[in-house]
């Protein structure tokens, strides 16, 4: 494939036109290139090192958390299965094993719940995400109800819209535009029969009730190793072997979808018609599975013996993959998940720019494994799971961040 090489100073000079430099004071040169491929996708190729230095470097400084270890009351949360923010700062976190969804304050004092387990209006089958619609409303997804149920930010129940797709992935990838359209995850009818089956995103209008599709965006086949086993009851048994790379994507509010195998650090965007528009690469860090996370790992496959299966530990790669999640904020900066030394460390994220260049890491003062995060203003907000496996809703301030 035909390459035109662009300068480095001709890069950073195209990318100050467009608005895209690091906040103010962060001065260090960036040292990577940009190419332009014959298709018009744009390839940045990232140094180790950021632009932010030890001083301009964004750093999650904790303000606010809500969970109850004890369990008891609103906070004692079962399960976070998704949260959003709403304009005011007021949290609305789903508890999928209650089934309901519990609104705190930007205090973190709780205001009122919103749903309750059951099959009539307004009640949850099995909600599993929570996305906000264009005009205000909150959106239900509820998976066993085929259905996304709507509110407003009272509690009030203002109707139901009917799911288009009956694939089941969680957390949710899908996502709703200005316009109302949803974006849900479907199977390529054509490789439905596949053991791994083709993906789709399809986005939908709705008239009335029903959905309507009108777009389409392939989704790149998952090529994660699987011990198996074949029994008379359940048939093929699969289970993925821990630490092997597999697909990482998300879909972007903008409509882009946001990809990466990761046997490598490279994230792909392509438009929903599949056209590459941006390839975003940084090296490789080697981060070793310890001796511990790799007896975590065998523990966790008990299911899978217990099925009849066996495995060979010596598949669990010695190393972990290249990053483990990818958010893409309404700014348009990238943030990345990347795997920890341990799940005891400091939650951190790597952070790109809107155009691909990477600005270092964004380290918070606080430890957990991040489930999903929210970037609402100069706050994020993180589902995190402590030491002890208690669940819990962080808020945390991003600062340096202007």
């Amino acid at each position: 494939m035909a390459i035109t090489r662009v300068s480095r100073l001709a890069a950073i000079a195209a990318f100050n036109l467009l608005g895209c430099t690091p906040d103010a004071g962060r001065e260090r040169p960036w040292g990577g290139a940009v190419d332009t491929l014959a298709n018009g996708a744009v390839h940045v190729t990232n140094p180790a090192a950021g632009i932010w230095d030890a001083q301009s470097a964004w750093r999650l400084q904790r303000t606010l958390e809500i969970g109850d270890a004890d369990g008891d009351g609103p906070a004692g949360f079962s399960e976070i299965t998704d949260f959003v923010v709403d304009g005011s700062g007021r949290i609305y976190v789903l508890d999928g094993q209650a089934q309901e969804i519990r609104v705190f304050d930007s205090t973190g004092s709780f205001v009122r719940t919103i749903g309750r387990r059951g099959g009539g209006p307004g009640e949850f089958q099995r909600a599993v995400a929570l996305r906000w619609g264009p005009d205000g409303g909150l959106w239900v997804v509820d998976f066993n109800a085929h259905r996304y149920a709507i509110f407003d930010t009272a509690g009030t129940y203002l109707g139901m819209r009917r799911r288009a797709t009956v694939v089941r992935v969680r957390p949710w990838p899908g996502s709703i535009d200005a316009q109302g359209n949803v974006t849900e995850l479907s199977v390529d009818p054509r490789t439905a029969a596949d053991l791994t089956p083709a993906l789709l995103l399809v986005t939908h209008r709705f008239d009335a009730e029903l959905p309507v599709p009108v777009d389409t965006t392939r989704i790149p086949r998952d090529s994660a190793s699987y011990f198996e086993h074949a029994n008379a009851v359940s048939g093929l048994v699969r289970a993925r072997i821990p630490y092997t790379p597999e697909t990482v994507w998300r879909h972007d509010a903008r409509g882009f979808l946001l990809s990466g195998f990761t046997d490598r650090y490279r994230i792909v965007r392509q438009r929903p018609s599949g056209d590459t528009t941006l390839i975003i690469d940084l090296p490789d860090r080697a981060v070793q599975v310890s001796a511990a996370e790799r007896a975590e790992a065998i523990k966790g496959l008990d299911w899978f013996v217990q099925e009849g299966g066996r495995f060979d530990a010596s598949r669990i790669p010695d190393t972990k993959p290249a990053f483990r999640a990818l958010y893409a904020d309404p700014e348009h900066y990238l943030w990345v998940t990347p795997w920890a030394p341990s799940e005891r460390a400091n939650v951190a994220f790597d952070v790109f720019d809107p155009m691909g260049r990477y600005l270092g890491a964004a380290t918070a003062d606080f430890a957990g494994a991040p489930a999903s995060i929210v970037v609402h203003g100069r706050d994020l907000y993180l589902a995190l799971r402590n030491e002890v496996d208690v669940p819990s809703l962080v808020r945390a301030r991003i600062v340096g961040r202007h």
